[in-house]
């Protein structure tokens, strides 16, 4: 008797990739209604297509449908992108400099976050050194004296015979 279990199933799978995604949409619906954005409607446009994706999978069984709506959304509809807007409005030059400030900003602490991390990395591995090369000189010491009493064994030895 052989039975399938429920993750070797392809129609358990299915149902769970469309669950996943349900979700997902959902999600992002949640993000564009709980932020305010100072932008010409875009999150209009983001909104109604995620409106349209979740109604095809609420409402649609064999997914070829709902992969059709997904398709013929544009990427600008389906992507949704994380923005970094002032709470102030301005004009679009003023908002070009302000998030290239920011952006450049983000940039440097990026940047010394990584210079940190390479640092620590570098003072991990010089302790991780320092360990080897004990271990080295501690096994050369061992083989030194093991040397020195197998050469001593060998000459109580011949002097032993010679007498």
């Amino acid at each position: 008797m052989t039975t399938t279990s429920t993750s070797d199933n392809p129609e358990s799978k299915a149902e769970a990739r469309k669950k996943r995604k349900a979700i997902l949409i959902q999600q992002r619906q949640e993000e564009l209604q709980g932020t305010e954005r100072h932008d010409d409607g875009g999150n209009e446009d983001r909104s109604r297509s995620l409106s349209i994706a979740s109604a095809s999978v609420a409402s649609d069984s064999d997914g070829a449908s709902q992969q059709d709506d997904w398709d013929s959304l544009s990427k600008k509809q389906r992507k949704v992108q994380v923005r970094y807007d002032p709470a102030i409005p301005m004009d679009k030059e003023e908002l070009a400099n302000w998030r290239r400030q920011h952006r450049k900003v983000r940039n440097r602490e990026s940047a010394a976050a990584s210079r940190q991390r390479i640092r620590s990395r570098i003072t991990e591995l010089e302790g991780e050194v320092e360990e080897w090369k004990d271990k080295y000189n501690s096994a050369m010491e061992r083989l030194k004296t093991m040397r020195e009493a197998k050469s001593n064994g060998d000459r109580k030895k011949g002097s032993a015979e010679n007498r």
